[in-house]
């Protein structure tokens, strides 16, 4: 008799699988995110590719650290980590660019604050709701269910 795989685990050889799944997901990430722009017609939607890029390959890159640490129990989980750490790192680029203004002296008029309160949660709303797609291929790419063990008799 053997017992039922509960848990994800990640492919191997794990550096491989991990550095392809990171570079398509990459990749699928930016193309939407540069469609996206275009079609709401963003200021210089190049340049804001690349941001969401290098932001999309913080929450990728951390994603996977974390399912090497611990691997997620089911395929959902693993996207609600990719979701979390892509909302925790959006957050967090949006405070420090927050605080770059702050630091260079900028001075808080209407305009600034209402860029900071309003565009910049819903470019972090935006960012999670084009993260789905790219979460679901990085987890099917980087992750495979575990393999069962066979009961050993006492």
């Amino acid at each position: 008799m053997t017992s039922r795989p509960s848990k994800l685990e990640l492919r191997t050889p794990t550096l491989s699988w991990m550095l392809g799944g990171i570079a398509v997901t990459l990749c699928l990430f930016g193309v939407l995110w540069f469609v996206f722009s275009g079609i709401i017609n963003l200021d210089q939607p190049v340049s804001q590719s690349r941001i969401v890029m290098v932001s999309g390959l913080s929450w990728m890159v951390c994603a996977t650290v974390w399912w090497h640490m611990k691997a997620p129990q089911s395929r959902l989980h693993a996207v609600f980590t990719v979701l979390l750490t892509a909302f925790a790192v959006s957050l967090a680029g949006t405070v420090i660019s927050f605080m770059g203004l702050l630091f260079k002296g900028v001075l808080y008029d209407h305009h600034t604050l209402r860029t900071y309160s309003i565009e910049y949660p819903l470019l972090v709303v935006l960012q999670l709701i084009l993260a789905v797609p790219s979460a679901i291929v990085m987890q099917q790419m980087v992750l495979r269910r575990a393999r069962p063990t066979p009961d050993l008799p006492l």
